[in-house]
């Protein structure tokens, strides 16, 4: 992909890594920040193309560097940048309301970070999920069909529940799975 500059502002250092993953697995390398005003220095010290901005931050939360980053890219007639809030305990219109363009949920994962950048970026070649899929889990002979990634994902679901063996009985007409769900 082409070199694209995203910041990844968050004051987790565990969310940072996992995140900073996700976006190498869509070949993005990103600058990282821990709190909001380092987040609003590397904005006034290089040109973004897209932030993910956590909003609960020390010192200064995203909420208000969202807002220092507007003031500042207004001031100095610069690009306005996407910027992205990613929590799990803020409503999204505190988000739009200053400044951000969009909001995504805590855990985020690389298809709603993917989506994202295709969405803010809409020019990106971003790899597509089945190869991000394969990529991660190191298979080359991954099934990249909407059905396959379906399979992996219930597969996926049944595993993180518990259930790895459990499957419908093939006596099952459709009448009756249906009931069943």
């Amino acid at each position: 992909m082409e070199n694209y500059k995203v910041l990844l502002a968050d004051d987790s250092a565990v969310v940072r890594k996992v995140v900073a993953q996700q976006l190498m697995l869509l070949d993005i390398v990103p600058d990282l920040v821990e709190d909001g005003l380092q987040a609003v220095s590397a904005v006034q010290n290089e040109n973004y193309d897209l932030i993910f901005m956590d909003v609960m931050m020390p010192n200064l939360d995203g909420i208000e560097a969202t807002k220092r980053i507007r003031e500042f890219e207004h001031r100095d007639h610069r690009t306005r940048t996407p910027i992205i809030g990613v929590t799990g305990y803020t409503d999204r219109a505190a988000c739009i309301s200053s400044g951000m363009d969009d909001f995504l949920f805590k855990p985020v994962s690389v298809e709603q970070l993917r989506g994202a950048i295709k969405n803010w970026i809409p020019a990106t070649n971003v790899p597509t999920v089945a190869s991000t899929v394969a990529a991660l889990f190191g298979e080359s002979d991954l099934q990249t069909t909407q059905g396959g990634l379906a399979e992996l994902r219930i597969a996926d679901l049944k595993r993180r529940l518990g259930f790895p063996n459990m499957s419908v009985p093939d006596s099952l007409n459709s009448e009756q799975r249906s009931a069943t769900k």
